[in-house]
């Protein structure tokens, strides 16, 4: 077996790399709302919950599409696997809530109109895939018009809780 010349001035040189530029800085937080009225104690808690729902805007896949992809798994586990009853009423009526809540955390009071149309929104849809999971249903207008309303209900009712509570806690010093 032949010997290696090991020495440092036979072995092959490589071409030097490239300097590398340091990893980008993380973006810096947002600015903390310094004008806001209440900053300290628990309104000053809801004020920092709050500020950076307002600043993410609507949430749409959240309060539509999630409330009714729950239920509709909810109301396949109910007619395939046997689950009781009571969950797909309890999906309804706390995936509205939930819905709700973030609406009326993201858009306020203001956003009681778009509230009320997402509400509808997904009632229809659970409706829609009501028909189509449980097959024929003795009165459906009556079934559709429960779904709906359900989901308006608890949608509008938890809106306006948490909107006006939203409203306050994010209240400023500007006027």
């Amino acid at each position: 077996m032949p010997r290696r010349n090991r020495s440092p001035q036979r072995q092959r040189r490589l071409p030097a790399a490239a300097p590398m530029s340091p990893p980008p800085s993380p973006p810096p937080p947002p600015p903390a709302p310094d004008d806001l009225h209440y900053r300290t104690g628990i309104m000053g808690w809801f004020a920092r919950i709050f500020a950076p729902m307002r600043d993410a805007r609507d949430p749409y896949d959240q309060t539509l599409v999630l409330p009714a992809l729950i239920t509709i798994i909810i109301m396949n586990l109910n007619h395939v696997r046997g689950f009781p009853d009571w969950t797909v009423s309890a999906a309804i009526i706390g995936t509205a809530l939930m819905s709700g809540a973030w609406l009326g955390a993201a858009l306020g009071i203001a956003g009681g109109f778009r509230a009320m149309l997402r509400s509808i929104s997904v009632g229809a849809i659970e409706t829609a895939i009501a028909f189509l999971s449980y097959g024929k249903l003795e009165r459906p207008a009556i079934v559709a018009y429960q779904l709906i309303f359900l989901n308006f209900f608890f949608f509008w009712i938890i809106h306006h809780i948490v909107g006006a509570l939203r409203d306050i806690a994010l209240t400023t010093e500007r006027g």
